[in-house]
């Protein structure tokens, strides 16, 4: 297909991308389509992007995926793919919606990235889940965001891994 026929597609026609049409796509046909378009692509499909792919996004298509798309989103996809210019645009349901795994896989620079009212969104099994290393990358001003639930469901291990900052930042 030729990049004038991907941005001729119809909403309905794009819903029906398989992963592997999605993945033959080049990263300058990807972005031509419309955020409606690439919101209707199926969650199954989502996954066939490669990690190119999902760097060439545009913020505006990335801010239009569903929650269920970003779910489906595979660690390698969200690691190697997203940038954190990308994240910054994610809503607070879309970063809940991130695997533990996907979120434990961040760079300090992705993580750095999320805005506190995600931070303070994530469930508390997502913290509870997450690596000490990755508790250690969280900034002071994101670590006071937590919620008192999810402050509480900090592991042993999480807790020795905070700053004396993030400890000071409890109060």
């Amino acid at each position: 297909m030729t990049t004038d026929q991907i941005v001729a597609l119809t909403t309905a026609q794009a819903a029906a991308l398989t992963s592997a049409q999605l993945a033959a796509l080049t990263t300058t046909q990807l972005i031509k389509m419309q955020t409606a378009d690439l919101e209707a692509i199926s969650v199954a499909a989502i996954t066939g992007l490669t990690t190119e792919q999902v760097a060439a996004l545009t913020n505006a298509q990335v801010a239009a995926l569903k929650t269920a798309q970003v779910a489906a989103l595979t660690t390698q996809q969200v690691q190697n793919g997203l940038r954190s210019s990308q994240i910054v645009v994610l809503g607070s349901d879309q970063i809940q919606a991130l695997t533990t795994k996907a979120l434990s896989a961040l760079s300090t620079e992705q993580l750095s990235a999320i805005s506190t009212q995600a931070i303070a969104a994530l469930r508390t099994s997502q913290i509870a889940a997450l690596p000490t290393s990755v508790i250690a990358l969280l900034s002071t001003v994101q670590f006071a965001a937590l919620s008192s639930a999810a402050i509480a469901a900090l592991t042993t291990d999480q807790l020795q891994a905070l700053s004396t900052d993030d400890i000071v930042a409890l109060n």
